[in-house]
């Protein structure tokens, strides 16, 4: 059932690439993270779970690519560590957790070639 979900990685690729909102972006990661628990549990390791990985990590670098889209609020300050309810940034680090966004916003700073090169490599 599990392998039936798993669409092609360059199926995977253009739905992120196409993905216009960060719901529709999260949405693919979780499905993604979610075969990678079960294929996790059963002790598969083979190329459709490295192929699950990459699209995780694709959907998580594009995440993090439309949070640093978000405006920030003008003359508040952006060293995280002031708190600003109802902002659209931290409705977005509630939603989904500080060391997500947190992380996400880390893999959108890699150069694109880097990521490419990382993930031949794995």
């Amino acid at each position: 059932m599990v392998e039936s979900s798993i669409v092609p990685i360059d199926t995977a690729k253009q739905r992120i690439d196409n993905a216009r909102t960060l719901d529709q972006v999260v949405k693919i990661r979780d499905k993604a993270a979610a075969i990678e628990a079960y294929y996790r549990r059963a002790g598969k390791a083979d190329e459709k779970f490295q192929q699950v990985l990459e699209i995780k990590l694709r959907a998580e670098r594009k995440a993090g690519e439309q949070i640093k889209a978000v405006p920030r609020e003008p003359g508040r300050r952006s060293d995280g560590t002031s708190y600003h309810p109802g902002t659209r940034l931290n409705e977005i680090k509630e939603m989904y957790g500080n060391s997500s966004v947190a992380r996400w916003q880390k893999l959108a700073a890699i150069p694109e070639a880097r990521l490419e090169e990382y993930i031949l490599k794995t």
